[in-house]
């Protein structure tokens, strides 16, 4: 390509509208050799492109700082709707509580591996793995908020848990791993949402004074990383910009920390779990062909999506027995929409009889992909916290389609006026790599349904689920 500057693009602003508009005219020579190929599909991509220059030569401001994503390989650019992996800011004029915000749910999963103690050995990998990846790969994969669980140990050292689950990583590693990404990207708001404060030893939650130990450990923590630690009424009322300024980072990026500074971490937001209502992959138990893995039209897809509809579009109430958004904002600044299967007994079990797992129930129900047409198709009326597993798959697709939501940026092609993005449907770049892995993960799938089985014919599916939960801590969020 010919030197911008010979086009007399003379500042970044110009450089940025050049880009596109080169990538414009490249489309349409390339089209007439293709005229007769897929024209729906080349039509929407022409009029992403023409969109996206028209806001920017009329805003040029916004694409000083917008995001793009470091790495935009091959992989990873189809899942962003405009070229260049190209995201525009949030709008700074909008309240926080407004905002959208893509969560990964049980994001401290990311970091268990294989072999690491716990008390169902590889069972908990299977069913208790809900991330792919540490921090910086999720914030790089798409997140924007992530969903902890920290738990202070009797030493005095904060590290993370799913249910009875410790995940060995001290609350500092993963911190940094948010501040790096942070500084590489520093656009871009990360919230860091805590609940479920666990302890090690009951007798460590006050100390002789009676404050709380955790919160202090968990303060001393951020204060070692100058990441900002607040409780959830500190942001009641403020826009986005109003928070930005709150959670700049002296080494570069926007990262905030909230909880209700309690004995429990409270959550910051309406979480919409309800245990007798919540959906999972196989609601009917081992001897149903009734699974979310039969389709995106799936019995269980059908139901898991009138149940995030309504957690979106019900009047507001604080009634935590009635899915809906929170009517107190001040106790609950965000509401939490929980794009994903959940776990219980039958479940886990059922999907363990199956040779499958959290992930991969996610990957072959499609449910990732189900999230981004219902938000590119405009049915929830407000999405502050969408909580996916799995945001290693098309996580940077929901991403794309919350951001350009109209109103979340400043930009006017938003909605339907940008052509929905390309999902994908493997983890790996090659379906040579994935059928290598899906052999090794068969294999080790396959030795250790051997004992399941033998376990479920001497205690039933009942008492064996029963069995694995306790060892979870009950139904596993």
């Amino acid at each position: 390509m010919l030197a911008l500057s010979h086009y007399g693009a003379s500042n970044h602003e110009e450089r940025t509208a050049l880009i596109i508009a080169l990538e414009v005219v490249g489309f349409m020579r390339s089209s007439k050799c293709t005229q007769n190929k897929a024209r729906g599909g080349s039509s929407g991509k022409l009029a992403s492109l023409l969109l996206l220059l028209a806001s920017l030569l009329e805003s040029p401001a916004s694409i000083v700082t917008a995001f793009r994503h470091n790495s935009c390989s091959r992989t990873v650019r189809p899942q962003f709707q405009f070229p260049d992996c190209y995201l525009p800011d949030l709008n700074p004029d909008i309240l926080l509580s407004e905002a959208s915000f893509l969560l990964s749910h049980d994001a401290a999963t990311g970091y268990l591996r294989a072999g690491q103690p716990n008390p169902w050995g590889q069972v908990i990998t299977f069913y208790g793995k809900n991330q792919v990846g540490d921090a910086y790969q999720q914030l790089d994969d798409g997140a924007r908020a992530l969903d902890l669980r920290p738990k202070l140990l009797a030493n005095g050292t904060m590290i993370y848990h799913h249910g009875d689950v410790n995940i060995p990583v001290p609350m500092e590693r993963l911190t940094e791993d948010v501040v790096r990404w942070c500084a590489d990207n520093p656009t871009e708001l990360v919230l860091l949402l805590h609940s479920e404060l666990g302890y090690e030893d009951d007798s460590t939650v006050y100390d002789d004074n009676g404050d709380l130990l955790a919160i202090d450990a968990i303060q001393s923590v951020y204060d070692n990383v100058n990441v900002p630690y607040v409780r959830c009424g500190d942001v009641y009322g403020l826009t986005v910009g109003e928070v930005m300024e709150m959670a700049a980072l002296s080494s570069g990026g926007l990262a905030l920390a909230l909880d209700g500074h309690d004995q429990y971490a409270s959550f910051c937001g309406k979480s919409n779990w309800i245990e007798s209502q919540v959906v999972t992959c196989y609601p009917y138990g081992m001897n149903s062909t009734v699974r979310c893995t039969n389709g995106r039209g799936s019995v269980p897809m059908q139901m898991l999506k009138e149940y995030i509809l309504v957690s979106a579009n019900n009047e507001a109430t604080d009634d935590s027995g009635t899915l809906g958004p929170p009517a107190d904002l001040e106790a609950h600044p965000f509401n939490e929409i929980q794009a994903l299967w959940q776990i219980s007994a039958k479940s886990a079990a059922t999907g363990l009889a199956h040779l499958s797992s959290l992930l991969e129930d996610n990957r072959r129900s499609h449910v990732n992909a189900e999230m981004v047409d219902m938000i590119w198709d405009g049915e929830f009326s407000q999405i502050s916290l969408f909580a996916i597993d799995n945001v290693h798959l098309n996580g940077n697709a929901i991403l794309s389609v919350l951001r350009n939501t109209c109103g979340q940026s400043d930009i006017e092609a938003c909605g339907k006026d940008v052509a929905k993005p390309k999902m994908t449907y493997l983890h790996y770049g090659s379906i040579g790599a994935w059928l290598l892995a899906t052999a090794i993960g068969s294999l080790v799938l396959w030795r250790g349904s051997v004992e399941w089985r033998k376990r479920i014919q001497e205690r039933g599916v009942a008492g064996l689920g029963e069995d694995f939960m306790e060892g979870c801590g009950g139904v596993m969020t």
